[in-house]
């Protein structure tokens, strides 16, 4: 799968067999909008919402992704129903979302191979908390691209 970056919060995935949009409270595949809790499958894309706040486990090509949007907040049951990613796309600290202390204590907690930061202020901001990666334009991810030990940040360049 190739991810791209929008801006804000917003991603786009393609696949071998659709293309995936996120955004704040909702996910698309293909047209069909998933934007409340439960277990969905489209084009061989496994969606689950399983806690009562925007936040979306996605099963794609064999990885599990884990997409919370503008959540600010989740408390210890919730973490646990998310638990079990193998990449995670980070809120960076906006106003609007989940501060980055506190993503980044979830990271560590969730312990994904892959950290892809949105809704961060600046890069200055994300190296402050120790975030450096990579910048691209887009991030081609399969199984094999996570780590089997540590974390890997893969930085992406917004794209129009």
């Amino acid at each position: 799968m190739i991810i791209s970056y929008l801006g804000e919060e917003k991603f786009k995935i393609k696949t071998k067999d659709a293309e995936i949009l996120l955004s704040d409270g909702k996910i698309e595949i293909d047209g069909f909008v998933i934007d409340c809790p439960g277990e969905y499958e489209r084009k061989n894309i496994f969606v689950e919402s399983p806690i009562d706040k925007p936040a979306y486990k996605l099963f794609v090509e064999e990885v599990k992704m884990l997409y919370l949007g503008k959540v600010k907040s989740l408390t210890d049951r919730e973490v646990e129903e998310i638990d079990g990613i193998d990449l995670i796309f980070l809120p960076g600290g906006s106003e609007n979302s989940m501060d980055l202390k506190n993503a980044l204590d979830l990271a560590a907690t969730l312990e994904p191979g892959i950290i892809i930061p949105m809704l961060y202020e600046s890069m200055e901001s994300l190296q402050k908390e120790g975030i450096e990666g990579e910048i691209v334009k887009s991030a081609k991810i399969g199984k094999s691209s996570i780590p089997e030990e540590g974390k890997m940040v893969v930085i992406l360049e917004k794209n129009n």
